[in-house]
């Protein structure tokens, strides 16, 4: 039941994790970690870590608590991997990691962002449940109270530019979870890297959008 409630969330929660590029793209690659196939999608699995192929940046096997679960290409350079620590369900939070390619300026990424979450979760904004990391240059966030698969949530993201690729955050934790459940999110979400070497996110072949 836990793994049906799961996978219900997972997939609606992929409604406004996505970008536009994305969302204009074929249907989803969701694949389990235990089950990864290199072959599908964007991300590579490692023994250690996953890898953005075509960005080269390492998502983590795990955020604090929460392990991988599943990586997600949602469409071309367009890809992520999802955490969380007891599958999504009874008021377990889960957290998507993505990393895509740079389309518009960061204040228009935000505005799209955050209009997704407000439609789609029947959202409204509220003060952010956790503070910025410091020394983390352009960071934006935005929290909300809402629903998400008929569930009562708070909701809310990060996003950074680094050269031309976007690294985003989507946090979700239902309400039914109480502090336990917030103070494993937030924990989590302090766990990701946002300052990586220039070199380590490769540019090639993309749009250019001056920052």
């Amino acid at each position: 039941m836990i793994r049906f409630a799961a996978a219900l969330l997972l997939a609606q929660a992929a409604l406004f994790t996505t970008s536009t590029s994305a969302a204009q793209q074929s249907e989803s690659i969701i694949q389990t970690v235990d089950e990864h196939d290199n072959v599908r999608g964007e991300i590579d699995k490692r023994p250690t870590d996953f890898v953005h192929r075509s960005s080269g940046y390492l998502f983590p096997a795990q955020l604090a608590e929460m392990p991988a679960r599943k990586t997600i290409t949602y469409g071309e350079r367009d890809a992520g991997v999802y955490y969380t620590l007891y599958g999504g369900g009874n008021g377990d939070a889960w957290i998507d990691l993505i990393v895509y390619p740079v389309t518009q300026e960061i204040s228009a990424e935000v505005s799209e962002v955050e209009s997704l979450i407000v439609e789609n979760a029947k959202a409204t904004k509220i003060e952010p449940l956790a503070e910025l990391p410091s020394g983390v240059p352009g960071l934006q966030q935005g929290w909300f109270e809402g629903t998400v698969g008929k569930i009562p949530a708070f909701t809310g993201y990060r996003l950074a530019r680094r050269d031309n690729w976007y690294l985003k955050v989507r946090v979700t934790i239902p309400r039914e979870g109480g502090a336990e459940s917030i103070d494993r999110a937030i924990n989590s979400l302090a766990a990701i890297q946002w300052v990586v070497p220039d070199l380590v996110l490769k540019a090639d072949g993309l749009v250019a959008v001056t920052k």
